[in-house]
């Protein structure tokens, strides 16, 4: 039994999250998204301080996905934006497990490279747009997916 299930198994891959059709076990805190049915991206409205996109809690080792790529677009008044990552056994998110980027924005989606300096196994991802906002607005994001690369 144990030769067959081996055999016939398929290799587990970096997780990478597609917003074609649905969210993807993603959330939001102080955000909101343009709701059903979703048409190829999570479209979210950030119009609250803090706006935040929090991964499904997930598993891999940090020496196989050095890169995370997140594919967006969208207005904000703040380029300022962070990744933060959850290692396995932390109960939260922490200012030392992040990594900060310019996120430019604009109508057209844009692949934004990060290289989060993580080690051992990672579990959650969140990220931070606009994070100089004070609330109102109209400011937006569209996220196409998020995924993980060697």
């Amino acid at each position: 039994i144990r030769k067959h299930a081996y055999g016939h198994a398929r290799p587990v891959g970096l997780p990478r999250w597609s917003f074609e059709t649905d969210r993807a076990g993603w959330s939001y805190a102080n955000a909101v998204d343009a709701g059903w049915p979703i048409k190829g991206a999570l479209e979210i409205k950030l119009e609250q301080q803090n706006p935040q996109l929090v991964g499904p809690v997930s598993f891999w080792k940090s020496e196989e996905a050095g890169t995370v790529v997140i594919e967006a677009a969208g207005r904000v008044s703040s380029k300022e934006a962070r990744l933060y990552w959850r290692a396995l056994g932390e109960a939260g998110f922490s200012a030392n497990n992040s990594v900060g980027f310019t996120f430019d924005g604009g109508e057209e989606l844009k692949a934004y490279r990060l290289q989060p300096m993580w080690r051992g196994a990672i579990v959650q991802l969140r990220i931070d747009f606009d994070l100089r906002r004070e609330g109102g607005g109209g400011d937006w994001v569209r996220v196409k997916q998020i995924g993980l690369e060697k």
